[in-house]
């Protein structure tokens, strides 16, 4: 996906990874879950929301491209290290 963002010259920081799993909500209806990482040593004041949200949106659009049908995509923004909320280890 990242390769994919970068063909469409999104002007944004580039994320280290990203991460789309299929999975339910909390009422057992079908969603994506969509995690951008980026690089441990941007600080986050660095990655406002208005910045990125252009990046948000086309990979809103690759996964229901790729899925093939349409859900909702649950987003969640994190840095390189930070672990995802509820995760246990």
């Amino acid at each position: 996906m990242v390769r994919e963002l970068a063909r469409a010259r999104i002007e944004v920081p580039e994320p280290s990874r990203v991460e789309v799993s299929a999975g339910e909500d909390f009422e057992g209806d079908p969603v994506f879950r969509l995690v951008v990482y980026f690089a441990s040593s941007v600080p986050p004041e660095t990655i406002p929301w208005k910045k990125i949200s252009p990046l948000i949106a086309k990979l809103h659009q690759l996964a229901f491209e790729r899925g093939g049908f349409e859900v909702p995509v649950l987003t969640e923004v994190r840095r390189l290290g930070e672990s995802l909320s509820g995760a246990s280890s």
